[in-house]
């Protein structure tokens, strides 16, 4: 079997996870290569998986003929100096989300990946999911009917992202960081894209860490859709119950609910009530999509197919966050062209 050769760049705990799915659990890749500026963690990482190739540069894996495909698990505003070189030098490109936080900037990218002729996949993991998928085969099929409404929510557990998190130019925000899942899971299922945004939101729990930053911790989004229906988005910051992640399509002829996911298949019924236990992070709700969206990618450099979330899916999802974002600035809906 024809194994792609995988770079890593990015020992987070993102690229962790994607590390030793591509060490230990993905038959069609090798991980050949890590690179992260913090060299002893990388080499920590390599160890642990049997990787004899460490950089301090991004470089070393443009430079390394081993190195067929790049994964990018790095912060937002590093991402696209990254693709572009990758392009150039003919590299394939797993770049997690969002894939960059300027429209200038994502167009640069769509145009050097295709003149590269390069894949290139955003990770918008739960395209993968099991669950999620069910839901859009059931779209798909005609089960559900037109679409009249819809929701996806993301809500994390206590506790911020990293300190570029505070840097909205850095980071995005939460409308690039977080709510980015939700509206590419929007277009997904509903097939269509958005024509108008309306958002609000506020800090209602990290008022030290975020008041300077303008950031908030809690918001809602609508968003009405070209081929008719609305959507409703939401994401809080302080889900004491774990990760709680949850999308739903309702429409003429039926509706489509994914719900939170249970860390076990038991539910316990006793005198105090219903008890069952909920994902405490996104790699566990997620460790099968996370698995099967670079299996997917690497099949894609194999078989020569299109990935299945592309360059212009992850255009598609930050420019709802930037019209997102200006909503809540203005007070007002906000409507993009195109």
């Amino acid at each position: 079997m024809r194994k792609v050769g995988i770079g890593l760049v990015g020992v987070g705990a993102m690229g962790r996870v994607h590390a030793e799915n591509v060490a230990l659990k993905i038959p069609q890749a090798k991980l050949v290569a890590v690179a992260d500026s913090f060299v002893e963690p990388a080499r920590k990482v390599a160890s642990n998986l049997d990787v004899g190739t460490v950089y301090s540069d991004f470089s070393g894996l443009i430079d390394d003929k081993n190195v067929e495909a790049i994964i990018m698990a790095v912060p937002p505003y590093l991402k696209k100096d990254m693709i572009v070189k990758a392009a150039r030098a003919g590299k394939h490109v797993f770049v997690e989300k969002p894939m960059t936080l300027s429209s200038r900037d994502a167009d640069e990218i769509i145009r050097e990946t295709d003149q590269a002729g390069i894949k290139i996949q955003v990770g918008y993991q739960r395209r993968s999911d099991h669950s999620f998928r069910r839901a859009e085969r059931a779209i798909r099929e005609g089960k559900i009917g037109k679409i009249l409404m819809m929701s996806s929510h993301t809500r994390d557990p206590p506790g911020l992202s990293p300190n570029y998190y505070l840097d909205f130019a850095k980071s995005g925000g939460i409308m690039a960081d977080t709510c980015s899942h939700d509206f590419d899971v929007i277009r997904w299922l509903s097939g269509t894209e958005v024509s108008k945004v309306y958002a609000d939101g506020e800090i209602l729990v990290y008022h030290k860490e975020l008041d300077p930053s303008g950031i908030p911790d809690h918001v809602v989004v609508t968003l009405s859709l070209k081929g008719g229906g609305m959507a409703h988005i939401d994401s809080c910051a302080y889900a004491v119950y774990g990760y709680d992640v949850q999308a739903e399509v309702i429409g003429m002829k039926g509706a489509a609910f994914v719900g939170i996911g249970e860390r076990y298949a038991t539910t316990i019924l006793d005198e105090s009530g219903h008890h069952g236990e909920y994902p405490m992070s996104y790699a566990e709700r997620f460790a099968q999509a996370y698995h099967d969206e670079v299996e997917d990618f690497a099949r894609c450099i194999i078989e020569n197919k299109t990935p299945r979330v592309t360059a212009r899916d992850g255009r598609a999802a930050i420019e709802i966050g930037f019209a997102a974002d200006e909503s809540m600035k203005r007070k007002a809906p906000v409507t993009i062209s195109g």
